[in-house]
Protein backbone atom coordinates (compact mmCIF):
# COMPACT_ATOMS: atom_id res chain seq x y z
CA UNK A 1 0.00 0.00 0.00
CA UNK A 2 2.83 2.39 0.74
CA UNK A 3 4.22 1.80 -2.76
CA UNK A 4 1.28 3.69 -4.28
CA UNK A 5 1.36 6.46 -1.68
CA UNK A 6 2.01 9.91 -3.07
CA UNK A 7 3.48 12.36 -0.59
CA UNK A 8 3.35 15.94 -1.85
CA UNK A 9 6.45 18.10 -1.83
CA UNK A 10 6.95 20.57 0.96
CA UNK A 11 5.45 23.97 0.44
CA UNK A 12 7.67 27.02 0.16
CA UNK A 13 8.57 28.27 3.61
CA UNK A 14 7.47 25.05 5.31
CA UNK A 15 10.06 24.15 7.94
CA UNK A 16 12.02 20.93 7.75
CA UNK A 17 11.21 18.32 10.36
CA UNK A 18 13.85 18.27 13.04
CA UNK A 19 13.88 14.78 14.52
CA UNK A 20 15.74 15.94 17.59
CA UNK A 21 14.34 19.33 18.60
CA UNK A 22 16.39 21.09 21.28
CA UNK A 23 13.53 23.45 22.22
CA UNK A 24 11.34 20.67 23.59
CA UNK A 25 11.57 19.64 27.24
CA UNK A 26 10.19 16.21 26.39
CA UNK A 27 11.88 14.89 23.27
CA UNK A 28 9.97 12.72 20.81
CA UNK A 29 12.06 9.70 19.89
CA UNK A 30 9.48 7.27 18.40
CA UNK A 31 6.30 7.37 16.37
CA UNK A 32 4.25 6.17 19.37
CA UNK A 33 4.97 9.46 21.16
CA UNK A 34 3.49 11.67 18.41
CA UNK A 35 0.21 13.21 19.50
CA UNK A 36 -3.03 12.88 17.60
CA UNK A 37 -3.28 16.66 17.42
CA UNK A 38 0.07 16.83 15.59
CA UNK A 39 -1.05 14.17 13.08
CA UNK A 40 -4.29 16.05 12.36
CA UNK A 41 -2.44 19.33 11.86
CA UNK A 42 -0.03 17.73 9.36
CA UNK A 43 -2.90 16.10 7.45
CA UNK A 44 -4.72 19.42 7.15
CA UNK A 45 -1.60 21.45 6.26
CA UNK A 46 -0.56 19.01 3.53
CA UNK A 47 -4.05 19.03 2.05
CA UNK A 48 -4.56 15.31 2.48
CA UNK A 49 -7.88 15.92 4.22
CA UNK A 50 -9.91 18.90 5.33
CA UNK A 51 -11.52 19.80 8.63
CA UNK A 52 -14.92 19.06 7.09
CA UNK A 53 -13.77 15.52 6.18
CA UNK A 54 -12.62 14.89 9.74
CA UNK A 55 -15.85 16.26 11.25
CA UNK A 56 -17.99 14.19 8.87
CA UNK A 57 -16.07 11.01 9.67
CA UNK A 58 -16.35 11.66 13.40
CA UNK A 59 -20.13 12.19 13.06
CA UNK A 60 -20.46 8.95 11.07
CA UNK A 61 -18.52 6.95 13.66
CA UNK A 62 -20.58 8.37 16.51
CA UNK A 63 -23.83 7.52 14.70
CA UNK A 64 -22.67 3.95 14.13
CA UNK A 65 -21.66 3.67 17.78
CA UNK A 66 -25.05 4.97 18.96
CA UNK A 67 -26.96 2.47 16.83
CA UNK A 68 -24.85 -0.38 18.20
CA UNK A 69 -25.64 0.72 21.75
CA UNK A 70 -29.35 1.18 21.02
CA UNK A 71 -29.83 -2.21 19.33
CA UNK A 72 -27.29 -4.66 20.76
CA UNK A 73 -29.30 -7.85 20.20
CA UNK A 74 -30.61 -7.07 16.73
CA UNK A 75 -29.73 -9.85 14.31
CA UNK A 76 -30.35 -9.65 10.59
CA UNK A 77 -31.28 -12.68 8.55
CA UNK A 78 -30.58 -12.88 4.81
CA UNK A 79 -33.50 -12.38 2.42
CA UNK A 80 -33.69 -14.25 -0.86
CA UNK A 81 -34.22 -11.96 -3.81
CA UNK A 82 -35.72 -12.98 -7.12
CA UNK A 83 -33.20 -13.95 -9.74
CA UNK A 84 -33.52 -12.85 -13.35
CA UNK A 85 -35.06 -16.19 -14.24
CA UNK A 86 -37.71 -15.97 -11.52
CA UNK A 87 -38.73 -12.45 -12.49
CA UNK A 88 -39.56 -13.33 -16.11
CA UNK A 89 -40.90 -16.80 -15.26
CA UNK A 90 -40.04 -18.46 -18.52
CA UNK A 91 -41.70 -21.78 -19.17
CA UNK A 92 -39.29 -24.66 -18.72
CA UNK A 93 -38.22 -26.13 -22.02
CA UNK A 94 -38.79 -29.84 -22.53
CA UNK A 95 -35.51 -31.71 -22.13
CA UNK A 96 -36.61 -34.65 -24.30
CA UNK A 97 -35.28 -33.98 -27.82
CA UNK A 98 -37.71 -36.33 -29.57
CA UNK A 99 -40.70 -34.81 -27.80
CA UNK A 100 -39.45 -31.31 -28.69
CA UNK A 101 -39.09 -32.36 -32.35
CA UNK A 102 -42.54 -33.98 -32.34
CA UNK A 103 -44.24 -30.87 -30.98
CA UNK A 104 -43.56 -28.88 -34.16
CA UNK A 105 -46.10 -30.48 -36.57
CA UNK A 106 -49.52 -32.11 -36.38
CA UNK A 107 -48.46 -35.42 -37.94
CA UNK A 108 -45.43 -35.73 -35.62
CA UNK A 109 -47.65 -35.14 -32.58
CA UNK A 110 -49.96 -37.94 -33.74
CA UNK A 111 -46.94 -40.19 -34.19
CA UNK A 112 -45.70 -39.36 -30.67
CA UNK A 113 -49.15 -40.17 -29.27
CA UNK A 114 -49.28 -43.53 -31.04
CA UNK A 115 -45.71 -44.61 -30.25
CA UNK A 116 -45.10 -43.17 -26.76
CA UNK A 117 -48.57 -42.27 -25.46
CA UNK A 118 -47.75 -38.60 -25.13
CA UNK A 119 -50.60 -36.16 -24.52
CA UNK A 120 -50.49 -32.74 -26.10
CA UNK A 121 -51.97 -29.50 -24.76
CA UNK A 122 -52.04 -26.04 -26.28
CA UNK A 123 -50.09 -23.55 -24.20
CA UNK A 124 -50.46 -19.80 -24.34
CA UNK A 125 -47.16 -18.03 -24.91
CA UNK A 126 -46.49 -16.31 -21.56
CA UNK A 127 -44.13 -13.75 -23.07
CA UNK A 128 -46.72 -12.35 -25.50
CA UNK A 129 -49.54 -12.12 -22.93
Amino acid sequence: MTDNLHIPRRLEGEPEVNLNPAWSKRQVTSIEQVSLNAVIQVLIQRGICTEADLIAEEARQRAVEQTREAMPALHFSPVQTLSERQVHRHRREDSNRIRRWASKRHWSRKLGTLLFGWKWHRKKNELEA
